[in-house]
């Protein structure tokens, strides 16, 4: 697996925080790399359930202030879609990324349904580059 180090730059997408609405987290830069996952952490979740859950979104844009965004369609997402809807997921790690086509990419936690509340941690790692380093 190390052979692989070079190929992955880790970022940090959010600091934990306390979410009870639609959160964006950091935009990425993708010049040079192909695709990007996210660990997501919920280290407490208060208010989570079927009534009350947070939904991830993850958009892409050629702006890096995001103007003009699209969702990433399903076939080009990676790993599990992230739903945080129980509080049993707390301390629980998950992981989510795509496959990117445009220079910038952000993550976004979509409040659903109800009153969710929940404390969240992401971080970020760029994979895939366009070119292989030298050595």
């Amino acid at each position: 697996m190390l052979e692989h180090v070079h190929d992955t730059k880790p970022e940090l997408g959010l600091v934990s925080t306390q979410i009870t609405a639609t959160q964006a987290c950091a935009i990425h830069d993708m010049a040079g790399f192909r695709s990007i996952y996210w660990a997501i952490y919920p280290s407490v979740v208060a208010t989570a359930d079927g009534s009350n859950y947070f939904t991830p979104l993850i958009e892409e844009s050629d702006d890096s202030g995001m103007a003009n965004q699209v969702a990433i369609i399903a076939p080009r997402l990676l790993g599990t879609v992230a739903v945080i809807n129980a509080t049993a997921q707390a301390t629980t790690m998950m992981w989510m990324g795509a496959v990117v086509h445009k220079r910038y990419v952000r993550f976004t936690y979509t409040k659903t349904a109800g009153s969710p509340d929940a404390t969240v941690t992401l971080f970020a790692i760029k994979s895939r580059p366009r070119h292989a380093p030298t050595s």
